[in-house]
């Protein structure tokens, strides 16, 4: 069973999505609830390589109100779990010039995971073209 704590719908707008992984996410026990309780934010979040490893970056976790009062930092980078054959993947990837978005975190079989899309950013006037390419599909939608 799949629980959808959030889903970035900015992605699809900015980036044209060409690929996407499914990663885990190091999270220490609090964060668990509170993403659980409060849901989590991706809409400024984004994903980076560094030393051979995937971090979240910016992903915006509010603090569990029931935790002790130990220091905590909401939008502290956060190590991704990958095969070491997606890591490659997501390397060269990024070398082609694609970003890494998140596009969602779920719970799929007791464990948060975080759907990872490799795209290329759209410029303004794809962005239009989006918009009025979808108006155009509603008109005719509705006419039938």
């Amino acid at each position: 069973m799949v629980k959808i704590y959030f889903r970035n719908r900015r992605a699809n707008y900015d980036y044209k999505i060409i690929g996407r992984l499914e990663a885990g996410i190091v999270l220490s026990g609090m964060e668990v609830k509170a993403i659980k309780t409060q849901g989590i934010n991706l809409d400024q979040a984004l994903i980076q390589i560094r030393a051979g490893e995937a971090y979240l970056i910016n992903a915006n976790i509010p603090r569990y109100r029931f935790a002790t009062d130990r220091p905590y930092d909401t939008r502290a980078a956060r190590k991704l779990l990958l095969h070491r054959r997606q890591l490659q993947l997501l390397v060269e990837a990024k070398q082609k010039g694609l970003h890494l978005v998140p596009l969602s975190c779920y719970q799929k079989n007791g464990w948060l995971k975080i759907k990872i899309g490799l795209g290329q950013r759209r410029k303004k006037w794809q962005k239009k073209q989006l918009l009025i390419n979808r108006a155009i599909a509603r008109e005719i939608k509705s006419i039938r």
